[in-house]
C-alpha cells in the first residue's frame, strides 16, 4: 500500500501465491499456454491501483513509482524470485523501460476491457534501483508493517 502524509491509503497492489488458485491459474491458463507457473518463490501480482486525484494523464504517477518499488521490494524481503500478471499488452513496455526483465508466457488475447497478456517478471536488485531512479526515490521505500 502506498500511504499519504496523513495515512490515507492512495495506492496499493497485492502478491498472491501461486501455489494457490490464482487469476492465471484459474481464469486466464490459456495466456501461459495451459501451464502457468506455480512454485513457492514465485507469486502473482494482482490489483494494481492509484486513486484518481493522483493519477497523470499521459505519465506514471509519482504513487505508481513507489507501489512499483514497494512491490518489488516486497518481493525481495520475502524471498519471491518471479511475479507472473496478467495485465494490459501496454504493461510489458513500460515495466522494460523500468528495466525490468520480463518474459512474456504466451500470445495476447482479446478482452472486451482491452488485449491482455501473461507474464513471468525477475526480482532483482537491479530492477528495484532502476525503478527508483526512474521515479527519483531515493532509498528504501518498503515499511515492514502487519
Amino acid at each position: 500500500m502506498a500511504l499519504d502524509a496523513n495515512g490515507k491509503i492512495v495506492g496499493g497492489s497485492r502478491l498472491v501465491p501461486t501455489l494457490e488458485p490464482h487469476l492465471m491459474s484459474e481464469v486466464f491458463p490459456i495466456l501461459a499456454g495451459g501451464t502457468p507457473p506455480r512454485a513457492a518463490e514465485i507469486f502473482e501480482w494482482t490489483r494494481f491501483f492509484v486513486i484518481p486525484s493522483l493519477r497523470t494523464k499521459g505519465a506514471s504517477s509519482p504513487v505508481a513509482g513507489f507501489v512499483l518499488c514497494g512491490l518489488l521490494e516486497t518481493a525481495q524481503s520475502l524471498g519471491i524470485r518471479q511475479i507472473s500478471v496478467v495485465c494490459e499488452t501496454f504493461w510489458p513496455k513500460r515495466l522494460r523501460a523500468l528495466g525490468w526483465t520480463l518474459l512474456e508466457l504466451g500470445n495476447a488475447l482479446q478482452h472486451p476491457d482491452g488485449d491482455i497478456i501473461a507474464l513471468l517478471i525477475d526480482v532483482t536488485p537491479e530492477a528495484i534501483e532502476q525503478t527508483r531512479r526512474a521515479y527519483g526515490i531515493s532509498g528504501v521505500i518498503f515499511a515492514d508493517r502487519i
